[in-house]
């Protein structure tokens, strides 16, 4: 589910953001993780600059595609 509001390490994230940072916790070291979201997770780097910095942060690699209809 997107969009929905958790609580988790004490702070309100959204489910998207929970998925990738228990996708952290879990994956092997060189492991690789593909995930689907909304076409707007992370993509505001004004009022999600932190969030942007914390997935940066966790993971080598990132790239995004928009997925047509």
């Amino acid at each position: 589910p997107f969009n929905l509001n958790w609580t988790y390490r004490g702070e309100r994230q959204s489910s998207q953001m929970v998925f990738l940072l228990k996708a952290h916790e879990l994956l092997k070291k060189g492991g690789v993780l593909a995930a689907i979201v909304p076409q707007y997770f992370l993509s505001d780097p004004f009022l999600q600059k932190s969030e942007i910095q914390e997935v940066e942060s966790l993971f080598d690699f990132l790239c995004q595609y928009t997925l047509s209809p």
